[in-house]
């Protein structure tokens, strides 16, 4: 992460682009596309990606996600997320774009 406000984070991608981001509530659901990151702060402040995902609809969070485990035991302390394009191609296309440049331990 490189830098962030009270209530939004820049996430950098692979290809230098920076996606802006608000911060939620761990258990905050947003219905409509988003992409969303789950982090965890890290002892010098700064936010580490711990998933880097997608969605048509975030209505219900990621309560039967696939990877939910995997967040859970990394104990993240922060969610980002903005609304998405309503394109999936485009909304992947962002959350790999970020997840090449962070390589986060539960997209793996």
């Amino acid at each position: 992460m490189r830098s962030h406000a009270a209530d939004s984070v820049l996430w950098k991608g692979a290809s230098g682009t920076e996606y802006t981001y608000q911060l939620h509530d761990l258990d905050d659901t947003l219905s409509g596309p988003v992409n969303y990151v789950y982090a965890r702060r890290t002892n010098g402040g700064l936010l580490a990606p711990i998933y880097i995902g997608e969605s048509g609809d975030f209505s219900l969070g990621i309560a039967d996600h696939h990877k939910l485990a995997c967040i859970m035991r990394n104990r993240p302390t922060h969610l980002s997320m903005h609304r998405g394009s309503p394109y999936e191609r485009l909304r992947k296309a962002e959350a790999e774009d970020i997840n090449n440049e962070w390589r986060p331990v539960c997209n793996g």
